[in-house]
């Protein structure tokens, strides 16, 4: 998940793109984009932290990362 500042949606995927190739993330889809402001978030919603520090950083990207799970289990 990336939030972006930019209120342009095309600039706001090219930006969250460049953002997660400069990590070395592959990037298979976007999922959906929609804009979105700090008062649809409650204050203890752990994702307003994420919408915080992209109004300083300007793109903020989350990665929910899982183990691999071997296959014989």
């Amino acid at each position: 998940m990336s939030y972006v500042n930019h209120t342009d949606a095309k600039i706001a995927v090219q930006m969250a793109t460049i953002d997660e190739i400069d990590d070395s993330w592959a990037i298979q889809d976007f999922e959906g984009i929609k804009e979105i402001e700090r008062n649809q978030y409650k204050e203890d919603d752990p994702n307003l932290q994420y919408f915080d520090q992209a109004l300083v950083d300007s793109v903020v990207s989350v990665f929910h990362t899982y183990p691999i799970e071997d296959k014989e289990q």
